[in-house]
């Protein structure tokens, strides 16, 4: 019987330790079914010779489930959803990028190892626990039969005990299951819808735009919680409020709007998709999906009409064949950007660098008139350093950079304090902001526009839990009837939601469109 009390206690708190990271303070369970489940079970096998396989299965489960709770904790934490095993196993190639940046290879191996161990020992204890059970006599079998019944009649009572029981193992591995399924489907059905669009719509011209250079900036991190949140509102007040005088000064003016983004907190890539391509892209399968299908985005409406079409995307450390399956004419990173400048930790050039070696090396390149989609990664996490502007006339390769990149407090200094990192990251997208004005007013030509778009909002962490993931954008130009053509469209939900100016305003009325609104906005802008 001790032995049995034993198992029961172990197995209880295992199990409902699974529950704990992801409840709110109150309601904590007390019992976890699966420990009457498993302990009534093996003790209805015979033996240890019969146990051992099935002890070892039901471990592997338990370190899998662990597993998925600890990721679904990372990903509530930093994309501010739930975890989906079937889309987001790809991220970890990203997660493991992040920590060999932030933590170094030293970290990362330790956390690595530390992992293994620790899930070698919850194996080992599970199967020692379950095979070393009383295997004989009539009254183990009953007492087996008894805490199997009752570990079934306590599953099915759980949800009516206010989360005092709970069978959190058997949940998150049925829930990711369950997860898969639908996610499969919704794939397919995704697959033959986009390529039936794909064999009917071809990229098309926009003549408003002929002849004129469009660049697409987005700026990492940056959406309305820095507008409406009183924690950063008054500072980027304040920036677009100078922004917007700056540009004036020189003979531009700007149009400010909201679009919703597919995801917060990371996955860049698939905001790009969805206001490249007019399609809803929330996560890495569409993703997939939609390159695949070979269907119509702005790269191909602005190839079509004689523009050079261009991805700048310094955070890239490797190959990016999905710039060939976009259609770009060339895709520029960190390996041919020609930085000579120090990295700063997850950032590999300060967007200052990026912007100046666009227009003094790729605009001056190009005979034809440009569309560069470039991506600015000074504001992504973790938001240091945070480096000052430096004179544009010296930037050359980048090594001025070179006196700015020591004398800053690590990731792991900053994320110690939640409100730190707030700080840097205001301190780091009012850095980026100021970078753009500074391009429009030195570098962009009268007849050009420039959209600068956030691409999600910041992680929970420097937001809040729920956010409703709109971000806002600006349309820069020199040219008043770039502009207006706005003004001319009617019953259009993104033209709805632009303002004059740089600054949206903290209302969020009318609601934004999502992203994948964006390229039919332009189309009607500018057919």
């Amino acid at each position: 019987m001790r032995q049995i009390l034993i198992t029961l206690f172990v197995l209880n708190l295992l199990f409902v330790a699974l529950a704990w990271p992801l409840r709110e303070s109150a309601g904590l369970p007390l019992v976890a079914a699966e420990a009457l489940l498993l302990t009534g079970l093996f003790l209805l096998l015979p033996s240890a010779r019969f146990r051992a396989i099935p002890a070892r299965g039901i471990a592997l489960l338990y370190v899998l489930a662990a597993l998925f709770v600890g990721f679904d904790v990372l990903v509530q934490t930093s994309l501010g959803r739930s975890l989906n095993v079937y889309l987001d196993l790809p991220l970890l190639r990203s997660a493991y990028d992040l920590s060999m940046t932030n933590l170094g290879g030293l970290s990362t191996a330790l956390i690595a190892v530390g992992g293994l161990a620790l899930a070698g020992v919850v194996i080992w204890l599970l199967e020692s626990l379950l095979t070393r059970l009383p295997a004989t006599g009539q009254r183990t079998r009953l007492t087996g039969a008894g805490l199997l019944l009752a570990g079934l009649g306590a599953g099915l009572a759980a949800p009516m005990t206010g989360g005092l029981v709970a069978a959190q193992g058997i949940a998150v591995l049925g829930n990711q299951w369950q997860q898969a399924q639908d996610t499969r489907l919704a794939r397919q059905a995704f697959a033959e819808n986009i390529t039936r669009e794909a064999e009917q719509h071809e990229p098309s011209a926009m003549p408003g735009l002929a002849d004129r250079d469009v660049y697409l900036v987005f700026v990492e991190s940056y959406g309305m919680e820095a507008i409406t949140d009183e924690r950063y509102s008054n500072v980027i007040e304040d920036r677009l409020n100078s922004m917007e005088q700056q540009l004036d000064e020189v003979g531009m003016a700007a149009l400010t709007g909201r679009l919703k983004a597919p995801i917060q907190g990371g996955q860049s890539w698939l905001a790009h998709a969805t206001l490249l391509s007019g399609q809803w892209i929330p996560n890495q399968l569409k993703y997939e999906t939609l390159l695949d299908s070979g269907a119509p985005t702005l790269v191909g409406d602005f190839s079509r009409i004689g523009h050079a079409v261009h991805a700048v995307i310094p955070a890239n450390t490797r190959d990016w064949p999905e710039g060939r399956q976009y259609g770009f004419d060339a895709v520029h990173d960190s390996t041919n950007m020609g930085y000579e400048g120090p990295a700063m930790n997850f950032f590999t050039m300060p967007d200052q660098y990026t912007l100046s070696w666009l227009h003094h090396t790729l605009r001056q390149q190009e005979e034809a008139p440009l569309f560069a989609m470039a991506a600015l990664i000074s504001s992504h996490a973790p938001w240091v350093p945070v480096i000052p502007i430096v004179d544009w006339n010296e930037i050359d390769d980048g090594a001025v950079f070179d006196e700015h990149a020591d004398g800053h407090p690590s990731p792991d200094e900053v994320f110690q304090d939640n409100e730190r990192v707030r700080r840097f990251y205001l301190d780091s997208v009012e850095y980026s902001l100021q970078v753009v004005a500074d391009f429009a007013e030195r570098y962009l030509p009268e007849d050009a526009l420039l959209i600068a778009i956030g691409d999600h909002e910041a992680p929970p962490v420097v937001t809040r839990p729920e956010v409703n993931r709109a971000v806002p954008i600006h349309l820069i130009s020199g040219d008043e009837t770039l502009l207006s053509a706005w003004e001319e469209i009617a019953d259009d939900a993104f033209a709805a939601t632009l303002r004059e100016g740089m600054w949206p305003g903290r209302e969020q009325t009318p609601e934004a469109p999502g992203m994948d609104a964006f390229r039919a906005a332009l189309h009607r802008a500018y057919d």
